[in-house]
């Protein structure tokens, strides 16, 4: 009998991390956001301890992505079986199934794979990205693109991402 295993969606890269919101990238490529405001405010006056701690604005900056979830340094927790402590961490598939969907992350390999198709140019070309309240002006190695404001193009850090709304 054939099984079929169903890939797990997991956060692969905190993106920006605001007083008790988090901006990341999964591994489906999508960027969503979870506002933890409401759930922070619920945590601060809870039984979990550790949870509480979140509602201090210096601890939940100490974010980050540490195996498969969004964990938190400056939370330390001891977990059965394991030696030592470990960040606390929080249940991806929650988070996931509780964040908003901003767009898709789009690489510099498929702007660069766009680029080859349109003007068979150099592999890797210049990525140069222009925003404006009528849309995104996307120059890939001397080639000039306009994307509608509908689906506009939005760079954080290092991450290109595709808005949907």
């Amino acid at each position: 009998m054939e099984t079929v295993q169903r890939s797990l969606i997991r956060p692969q890269k905190l993106i920006q991390v605001d007083q008790f919101n988090v901006l990341l990238l999964w591994s489906n490529g999508e960027i969503r956001s979870n506002d933890f405001t409401e759930k922070v405010e619920h945590w601060k006056n809870g039984k979990n301890k550790q949870l509480a701690r979140l509602a201090n604005p210096d601890v939940f900056m100490s974010a980050t992505v540490h195996g498969n979830a969004l964990a938190f340094k400056k939370i330390k927790v001891r977990i059965p079986g394991i030696d030592g402590t470990q960040p606390l961490d929080l249940d991806p598939d929650v988070m996931f199934q509780d964040s908003v969907k901003l767009g898709r992350t789009i690489s510099h390999a498929t702007l660069s794979r766009i680029s080859r198709r349109r003007n068979r140019g150099d592999a890797h070309p210049t990525v140069e990205i222009k925003f404006s309240s009528e849309g995104s002006d996307l120059n890939l190695g001397g080639k000039s693109y306009h994307l509608s404001a509908a689906r506009p193009l939005i760079q954080i850090g290092d991450e290109i991402i595709e808005i949907d709304y």
